[in-house]
């Protein structure tokens, strides 16, 4: 059998490794966004993710509200700009909370969604003190075991 070869001690400079920071998105009943938060781990960005390395943060996820998409202790890898006019799966800060949900717009507001059905949707009318659009999710890192 063809042996592995051993994780590099230096890492290319093609890669980039991004921190994993403590502060947790809820795929649920919502996590407090505090204004620090230490660095946990990191993770390395894939090719396709280069693009975006000054403007992506990493964070765990936790709860099940966006299973079988995202599951509890999942990485979410997420850009920084905001809405980007397209439905899809977001970090948000909402009442104060991060969530990472899937957000579908309609012509006078954002359907909250998790595609847990057990989970009901929530509505806004838009951006305001309540509901902030951090960043579009562009990778999930999942567990094998869970």
């Amino acid at each position: 059998m063809e042996q592995f070869k051993k994780y590099p001690e230096h890492l290319s400079e093609d890669v980039i490794n991004i921190p994993v920071y403590e502060q947790a998105f809820s795929a649920g009943r919502g996590q407090e966004l505090p204004d620090t938060a230490e660095i946990l781990d990191y993770v390395a960005l894939t090719k396709e993710l280069k693009r975006y390395k000054d403007n992506i943060r990493a964070a765990y996820v936790r709860g099940d509200s966006m299973e079988s998409t995202i599951f509890n202790g999942d990485i979410i890898l997420f850009d920084s700009f905001g809405y980007d006019n397209s439905d899809g799966i977001y970090s948000i800060n909402y009442k104060g909370a991060g969530f990472v949900k899937r957000l579908q717009r309609d012509k006078d507001f954002v359907r909250i969604i998790s595609d847990n059905k057990m989970y009901k949707e929530m509505t806004e009318n838009g951006e305001s003190e309540d509901f902030r659009v951090i960043g579009k999710v562009r990778y999930v890192v999942h567990k094998v075991q869970r």
